[in-house]
């Protein structure tokens, strides 16, 4: 697997984090999700009935080579994205409910699933099913490959594929192979570097000057070096531009579009119908909210921020959105509409209203 030039495994506290401290930037809460029937009514566990397909298949468009990884080739439905990141943040208890959220839906860039720089490999979203199928934390590592245990006899290091990490009377366990494509290093202390594909060229990543190969960002790995192309920027509404990065960018520049990114994120200025606009390193871009985000999903606008999502019944883009109780049922943002899942049901002693993660903790 070939990751992204911005990914990294940030340890806070002793537990897996995905974006410790502001654990909102970047991308709002959306991605890659089916939403099911426009029409499906709630569910006793929590947002619009998933319907028939758990998954919907997405175009992975063409591979010519040595690229980005093209990641997840489905949209995994929101209302199973709710329920495991519920489920998750809870067995984890080191992220936030809301970042488990926006780590699983992605980025509108690429819409094919490649997510430059996200975190969550096609096994962890592959692995929501299961998820949602337990009722306590036992089987999180095979379903996701993660996991945290408390007590005693922790002995960190790294063997085959699986790093354990032990902080403050905890244990963390995590999959390499599902994080970062790789075995542990030869040090047996951390995950490998990423090696590079078979036929791929060699690069010094402090030298190479980064260009366009056509329309599609061309880099050196900076695990690994080797030469990595991006898909075209055209395949996205999007152009390649060099400016000490090789980048794609929106096809409007101008001076009011301040954000610069791997991504086209979610969030944007304005909504043109199920459209919205939004800026990438220097232009203005649009995104088919329907199209890339989900099928039926629309443009939403809550104060000076546009979106794609669900509704606006809350604000997914906002870091100051926290679930909330409702007896054993936590309550939480879910890509702008209000989900419900019942802790209990899923093995948990009950809503958590005192912290961020939505359930108990269980240790």
């Amino acid at each position: 697997m070939i990751q992204g030039r911005h990914l990294v495994l940030l340890v806070c506290g002793g537990l897996l984090a995905f974006g410790c401290g502001d654990d909102d930037a970047g991308a709002v809460d959306g991605g890659r999700a089916d939403v099911g029937s426009p029409d499906a009514e709630p569910t006793m566990d929590g947002g619009q009935d998933a319907g028939t397909d758990a998954f919907v298949e997405a175009d992975a468009g063409t591979d010519t080579g040595p690229r980005m990884d093209a990641g997840p080739t489905t949209r995994p439905d929101p209302g199973l994205v709710g329920r495991a990141a519920v489920h998750i943040a809870a067995c984890t208890g080191g992220d936030a409910l809301r970042t488990w959220l926006r780590d699983i839906y992605g980025d509108a860039y690429p819409t094919a699933g490649a997510d430059p720089d996200g975190f969550l490999d096609r096994s962890v979203l592959e692995g929501l099913e299961c998820v949602d199928a337990l009722t306590s934390c036992d089987g999180l590592y095979e379903c996701i490959g993660l996991e945290v245990e408390s007590g005693e006899g922790c002995t960190e290091g790294c063997a085959g594929s699986e790093l354990t990490l032990c902080e403050g009377g905890e244990t963390v366990r995590l999959n390499c192979q599902v994080f970062f494509g790789s075995d542990c290093n030869a040090a047996g202390d951390d995950c490998a570097d990423y090696e590079a594909p078979p036929g791929s060229t060699t690069c010094d990543p402090e030298t190479f000057e980064e260009l366009c190969t056509g329309d599609a960002p061309t880099y050196c790995a900076e695990s690994g070096g080797f030469v990595i192309t991006e898909d075209a920027c055209a395949d996205y509404g999007l152009e390649c531009a060099v400016d000490g990065e090789a980048r794609c960018r929106g096809t409007t520049p101008t001076d009011a579009c301040s954000f610069e990114g791997g991504v086209l994120s979610f969030e944007g200025t304005s909504c043109t119908g199920d459209v919205l606009t939004t800026c990438l390193n220097g232009g203005e871009a649009t995104v088919d909210c329907a199209a890339a985000f989900a099928p039926g999903a629309s443009c939403f606008t809550i104060g000076a921020t546009s979106y794609c999502g669900l509704a606006d019944e809350c604000d997914p883009t906002s870091s100051e959105t926290e679930p909330s109780c409702d007896g054993d049922t936590v309550v939480f943002c879910n890509a702008g509409r209000l989900d419900r899942v019942d802790c209990t049901s899923r093995g948990f002693a009950g809503c958590d209203s005192g912290s961020t993660l939505g359930c108990l903790f269980p240790f």
